[in-house]
């Protein structure tokens, strides 16, 4: 999720609704695409607007890269950094596991 402030560069985080519901203040408009994470934000933020969307697809993406492509503005692969939805099944079965020898 990008967190942003009008003027001021938006911050990435993953969080779930307790994190969300700390951040002071919360946000008065959310674009959201699907009903699970609409739910949370309600929960966490229950004055904001949230604003529904279809959900990206490639071809969002690639409308979005064409006119790089087409000026051949090309970012460097090894500086790519993944955002990913959810966390990695490692960190997921390893903090349960942490969990239970604890």
């Amino acid at each position: 999720m990008r967190i942003g402030t009008p003027g001021k560069e938006p911050v990435e985080l993953l969080a779930g609704a307790a994190e969300l519901a700390a951040i002071a203040p919360a946000p008065e408009r959310v674009i959201v695409c699907d009903e699970a994470t609409a739910a949370m934000l309600h929960s966490a933020w229950p004055a904001a607007e949230l604003v529904r969307v279809e959900a990206p697809t490639a071809a969002d993406a690639m409308q979005l890269a064409a006119p790089l492509v087409a000026a051949r503005e090309f970012v460097d692969p090894l500086v790519l950094d993944g955002h990913y939805l959810r966390r990695s099944d490692a960190e997921i079965f390893g903090e349960a596991a942490a969990a239970r020898l604890a």
